[in-house]
């Protein structure tokens, strides 16, 4: 007896430690994400997208004026952007402006995989969700202009990251109170990342330095300030099941940690150049539209200060022989940059001069007189813009090289699996009436659920700042629907599962 129970513990074979596995599939899937950083990156240089390409708002980074502090912080840029390329220049040089745009991004989609993982995502569906970010069309459509978008981009994907990792302890997955086991209700190689402290607290501290850091790049990205508490108080009650208490607390904990800082820096702005503000730059947006409404008939309704700048920008206008047409979606389109920079800026210079902080005030109050003397043009514009950023944003995600490759291989991987099921019908049939894995279905659903709502909240918030005051060009669509990718390589990788697992019928 004693030797036959010998006999056959010794064919048993030992199954992995749980950490051992771990590290092997974190091997395995950092690996995965190394082939597709290479890859991007052989595609990259093959289409000559490492050369830089220099736009005519180049110049405003490039020619930074860093003469005085007061220069710095009273011109239409913030300046961490144009000291990034500065920095380039100084040391590898302008030529290497594209290379740095792709070493950003990819530091930002390995930090994602390490958010993921930080909530309790598996490490393979961590790597199908971050590797199609590193085929960004952030990159391959703008990472070799001299310009923010790019560096953008990334510099919000490391902000999510932060994020997920400054919550990790609430994750169902991962939880300091109810920590993984080998149940049956939960994943046996889980790791125990939320017993750690060192990751929430670096995701804290990397959340406030760099949101304000991505807003000091790209002044665009003011809405992730409001995202992190509307995203906390989202994932937390309804997809985690956490209580609205600990929703509450987190989100009022976001808002301070993001504000404050914002805040000390619109605190020095005004100490230095006497404007409470993130830039002088606002003005200048909002007018692209609603100057186009601006009218002789409308000058004696305006407010008295913004009349000889309204009756400049018409002089201009009529000079330069615009026509606008205000409903007219794909004409105010193309009249945006022309309204803009080549009238209502050259008018607002022929009164206050070089001032830009005066001049973005002044712009401002006629831009806000037009919007309350045309709000049914201005609905107009809003409905169209929007209906145009949702169809960009469609098209968009499905034609993202990231999101094809992530259909290719989920297309080739479904063939294999019929070729073998053919080929050995009796191995898959065996496995029949097996009940179906409840505990990966739900498992499944937190990852996608979790990775969806992210997307959707992010590309809201962004969307609307970007309809409100701009047309929705192709570098404002691809910086909102820059998470869309990650989950269709998220749901190619759970239906490759699906796939494998589903028995023969």
């Amino acid at each position: 007896m004693e030797n036959s129970f010998k006999h056959q513990a010794s064919h048993t074979v030992a199954p992995r430690p749980p950490r051992k596995a771990l590290r092997n599939d974190h091997l395995y899937s950092l690996a995965a994400i190394l082939i597709a950083i290479a890859f991007s990156g052989t595609l990259l240089a093959g289409t000559g997208r490492w050369i830089p390409i220099t736009e005519p708002d180049s110049a405003s980074y490039i020619d930074f004026d860093w003469s005085s502090l007061k220069q710095i912080l009273s011109g239409i840029r913030t300046p961490l952007y144009p000291a990034f390329v500065q920095l380039a220049r100084s040391t590898m040089g302008i030529s290497a402006i594209p290379f740095l745009h792709f070493a950003m991004m990819m530091l930002a989609v390995v930090l994602f995989y390490t958010g993921l993982t930080s909530i309790g995502f598996r490490p393979w569906t961590a790597a199908a969700s971050a590797a199609p970010l590193c085929f960004s069309r952030g990159l391959w459509d703008f990472g070799a202009r001299i310009g923010s978008d790019a560096l953008g981009i990334a510099m919000s994907i490391g902000c999510v990251s932060f994020f997920l990792m400054a919550i990790s302890k609430y994750s169902p997955r991962c939880s300091a109170t109810q920590p993984p086991t080998q149940g049956p209700t939960q994943s046996s190689h889980q790791p125990k990342l939320a017993e750690n402290n060192i990751i929430p607290i670096s995701g804290w501290i990397g959340l406030g330095c760099l949101t304000l850091a991505t807003i000091l790049v790209r002044p665009a990205y003011l809405f992730l300030i409001p995202l992190w508490p509307v995203l906390a108080i989202t994932l937390l009650p309804f997809i985690w099941g956490r209580t609205w208490k600990e929703a509450i607390q987190t989100a009022i904990k976001m808002s301070l940690i993001s504000v404050l800082p914002l805040l000390s820096y619109c605190a020095l702005r005004w100490t230095v150049v006497q404007e409470f503000g993130l830039v002088s730059f606002a003005g200048y947006n909002l007018i692209g539209i609603t100057g186009q409404y601006v009218d002789r008939s409308d000058v004696d309704d305006l407010p008295e200060g913004s009349r000889e700048l309204a009756q400049r920008l018409i002089e201009f206008r009529e000079e330069a022989g615009y026509h606008p047409s205000p409903y007219d979606y794909r004409s105010m389109v193309d009249l945006y940059n022309k309204t803009a920079w080549e009238l209502a800026a050259p008018a607002s210079e022929t009164i206050y001069g070089t001032d830009t902080k005066q001049s973005n005030q002044a712009l401002q109050r006629l831009a806000m007189s037009s919007l309350f003397l045309h709000p049914r043009e201005y609905i107009f514009w809003f409905r169209s813009n929007a209906w145009s950023m949702f169809q960009q944003l469609v098209r968009g995600a499905i034609m993202d090289v990231g999101s094809r490759i992530s259909l290719c291989l989920l297309a080739l991987w479904g063939g294999i699996i019929a070729i073998q099921r053919v080929s050995n019908p009796k191995q898959y049939g065996a496995h029949r009436n097996q009940p179906p894995n409840t505990n990966s279905f739900r498992i499944a659903s937190f990852e996608f659920g979790t990775l969806v709502w992210i997307s959707v909240l992010f590309a809201a918030a962004k969307g609307l700042l970007v309809v409100l005051v701009e047309p929705a060009l192709g570098r404002y669509v691809v910086a909102v629907g820059c998470f869309f990718p990650a989950c269709i390589g998220l749901f190619a990788s759970l239906l490759a599962t699906r796939i494998q697992q589903c028995p023969k019928r």
